[in-house]
């Protein structure tokens, strides 16, 4: 049975064991006495890990094709267990102006061209790989949009400019990042993090 108060979400306990380095078994009820655990435990980028975040990037190039619209396909697969968090989506400048768009739908197929992981992890102490699968290409382009930006030519163009504005991708979602000029060059860079879920939030 449960002890009033207890914490039972494991990452929480550990989080607070690591931070403030406390030895034996998790320190929820012991720390209650002394100071008063509260859900916000974010001070830097540093301390994801000891949340049981691990940070991932990667920079993807896809050319273009004649007639259709260039695109990056993130998926989190069904059984993974992992959510995923983009904290960052940073479109590189082309020659031309466009109107990039970001998409969502459940249960999507793969993109033509899988992106192969070499590391891409942003913090050693983490998993060198993410969970989810990265595909680009020439995808039929469907979904609820999330995103549709102006951008200049030659100007990057950040998706992403707020905390709010991070982007969720949970088991089974598949999100599409596509050009929405015809054979265009597409790059982007995307900086994201992914832990386990808990087992509370599998129910």
């Amino acid at each position: 049975m449960a002890i009033f108060n207890e914490i039972l979400s494991g990452r929480f306990n550990r989080a607070l064991q690591k931070l403030f380095a406390i030895k034996g078994s998790p320190p929820v009820r012991q720390l209650g006495g002394e100071i008063m655990p509260v859900h916000v435990l974010f001070s830097g980028v540093e301390n994801r890990f000891i949340e049981s975040w691990n940070r991932y990037t990667q920079l993807i190039a896809q050319a273009g094709a004649a007639g259709v619209h260039t695109a990056i396909r993130f998926r989190n697969p069904t059984g993974s267990k992992v959510i995923a968090v983009f904290e960052r989506i940073r479109i590189l400048g082309q020659p031309a102006a466009d109107i990039p768009f970001i998409t969502f739908l459940t249960g999507l197929a793969d993109a033509a061209g899988p992106v192969t992981f070499v590391r891409s992890s942003v913090d050693l102490r983490g998993a060198a790989n993410s969970s989810l699968v990265i595909s680009s290409g020439q995808p039929a382009i469907t979904g609820s949009t999330f995103f549709q930006g102006n951008q200049a030519i030659n100007t990057d163009l950040e998706c992403i400019l707020k905390v709010d504005d991070q982007l969720i991708l949970a088991p089974g979602d598949t999100m599409t990042l596509y050009s929405n000029n015809l054979n265009t060059v597409l790059q982007v860079t995307f900086l994201w993090r992914e832990r386990a879920l808990e087992e509370s939030e599998l129910q």
